[in-house]
This record gives structure tokens, C-alpha cells and sequence, in this order.
């Protein structure tokens, strides 16, 4: 509860949108459960976190975008909790469909502006159709973008020991998602 902006704290959107992943994630295996098919979710504790911050082409889009598309997790907030998270994606859209952030070759930062454009626009509940149409639209040209360039160039960065998980975490939140866009290349 230290953190506020990044001006006048050293953590960042992403410390933020993180911590609401891992307090999801950690409520499915912790145990606590309704019966042995329903988690407790603790919406409470991610709320606390997402309320942090907004979805953005950054780090900060993939934690908020992906629990979004988490059915348990959407169902576990009460009505207020649900359209404040549908509005804070629906509002960066417009943004997202336009995220030009990156050098294509700086590939752990495209991939995450990349594959924010998909998981924002994939998520159940938008009210713009024409802002979901647009920033998948978006997502698939950056794909496209760095297809052509890793056709030719390899994806350099792959092999380094800063930058390979933040590729594998944005792809792979990816992946649980849209897996037509990324597994199929």
C-alpha cells in the first residue's frame, strides 16, 4: 500500500496488475473451497489491486485483461467490482487499437503491447463493438508486424536471462486466451 504513481514511488503499474494475478491465482490453489469444484475466489484482495491501476499497452493490460477473461473471477465480483473492470478495458481500447509503444525488435516490450491488444478486446461483457472490432484488428498487424520481422531478424531476445520470462509470461498469458492468434504461428 506504499505504491502510488511512478513519480512518486519506485513500483510500477505492473507491481500493481501482478499482485492481482497472484491473488487470484494463489485463492484457486489455496484450498478454500465452496465444494471441491468451486474456489473461493478472493475478489476482494484482486480488486484491491486492480483498483491501482488501469489497462494500458504496458505490463499493466495483461494482469487486467487476463483476470477479465477469467469466468471465475468476474463472477466472483459483485455487480459494481464487474462493470468497473468492463469500463477501466472499454476505455483503453481506444489507445490499444492504436499502440504503436515499441521497435518491433524490442520484442519483450511488443509482445506485451501485443498481446494486451488481444486480451483487452477478448474480454466478455465490452459494450463497443467497433472499439473490440478495431483493437483486435490492431493486435492482428502487430502480430502480422512481428511475424515478418522475426522471419528475417530471429527473435533476438529470447535467449537472454532478463528477457525471456517477460516474453514466455506475456505469450503465455496470451495463449490462455487467444489461442488461435498465438499458438498457431
Amino acid at each position: 500500500n506504499q505504491c502510488g504513481s511512478e513519480t512518486k514511488h519506485p513500483c510500477s503499474g505492473r507491481d500493481f496488475s501482478n499482485a492481482a494475478v497472484s491473488t487470484y491465482l494463489i485463492s484457486l490453489i489455496d484450498g478454500s473451497t465452496h465444494s471441491s469444484r468451486h474456489p473461493v475466489i478472493n475478489a476482494t484482495g484482486v480488486m484491491h489491486w486492480l483498483r491501482k491501476v488501469q489497462p494500458d499497452g504496458s505490463f499493466v493490460g495483461q494482469g487486467f485483461c487476463a483476470l477479465a477473461n477469467e469466468h471465475q473471477f468476474m463472477a466472483a465480483l459483485n455487480e459494481s467490482s464487474r462493470a468497473w473492470v468492463i469500463q477501466s478495458i472499454d476505455k483503453a481500447l481506444p489507445s490499444l487499437a492504436s499502440w504503436q509503444g515499441v521497435d518491433v525488435s524490442y520484442s519483450n516490450m511488443y509482445f506485451m503491447g501485443m498481446v494486451n491488444t488481444f486480451l483487452c478486446a477478448a474480454t466478455p461483457g465490452l459494450p463497443n463493438a467497433t472499439r473490440i472490432v478495431a483493437t483486435r484488428a490492431h493486435g492482428e498487424r502487430l502480430l502480422q508486424r512481428w511475424l515478418e520481422y522475426a522471419s528475417q531478424a530471429g527473435n533476438h531476445e529470447f535467449d537472454s536471462p532478463t528477457y525471456y520470462w517477460v516474453q514466455m509470461n506475456a505469450l503465455g498469458l496470451g495463449c490462455m486466451t487467444e489461442r488461435r492468434q498465438i499458438i498457431s504461428v
